[in-house]
């Protein structure tokens, strides 16, 4: 970002001004932040239960998320794209009412992703490094406990999204007055059900549901005194 130096305005030529000429209001304070971009995602989810005993259940969940942003924040600019999976499970032990969670998770900012064009496609590859976190959570006492994270390994991912038509659509705006502070919305976006082909680790990936999505918006908050 470029600043303009006023030093060297000479020092009587800034006294001038200021008696010639009348007292400017306070600049308002005003943030702007603007974000546009493209992701697709997938996952899957199952449950068994009564079992090993009746009441209690176990539930395991695979996701996969790929996604390429760019952002403006007051004039900065600001990139984003990443390859991120997430697979985990629950147990609930009836008997003990407790939920025993093991989550295994990463993300890979230098993936070769893509994104086709009116939402027909994406696609991700990458070596995603990821960590597990064990966390036990006491029904009766509301209290739990997770592990620090822990390196799981390396997950080989390669993916790609076909979308099903039709393409959906969204807007919306807002407007919120705080005292003398505003605040307006706008949101743009488009998404559209996919189907995932590809491997996870060597195996197939099989997810339940996947879309592809992209979109752009801009939030201004202003202070006027």
């Amino acid at each position: 970002m470029r600043r303009q130096s006023w030093a060297a305005v000479p020092l009587a030529a800034a006294f001038c001004l200021a008696f010639a000429a009348p007292v400017a209001a306070a600049s308002p304070f005003i943030d702007v932040s603007q974000d546009r971009g493209s992701s697709a995602y997938a996952d899957s989810g199952t449950c068994i239960e009564d079992f090993p005993k009746a009441g209690d259940f176990t539930c395991e969940y695979t996701s996969a998320q790929v996604f390429d942003s760019a952002s403006r924040y007051n004039g900065e600019r600001y990139r984003a794209a990443a390859l991120c999976i997430f697979t985990g499970t629950t147990f609930y032990d009836a008997s003990k009412h407790t939920y025993s969670d093991s989550y295994t998770s990463g993300c890979l900012e230098g993936a070769d992703i893509s994104f086709g064009k009116a939402l027909a496609s994406a696609s991700a590859a990458g070596t995603v490094p990821t960590e597990t976190v064990e966390c036990v959570f006491d029904e009766d006492t509301g209290e739990g406990t997770c592990s620090d994270p822990v390196p799981a390994g390396d997950v080989a991912v390669d993916l790609v999204w076909t979308g099903i038509p039709p393409v959906y659509k969204s807007t919306s705006r807002g407007r919120d007055q705080y005292g003398d502070c505003t605040s307006t919305y706008f949101f743009k976006g488009s998404w559209s059900d996919a189907m995932v082909s590809g491997t996870l680790d060597d195996d197939a990936a099989s997810f339940d549901y996947a879309s592809i999505n992209s979109g752009k918006s801009r939030y201004t908050y202003a202070c006027h005194q």
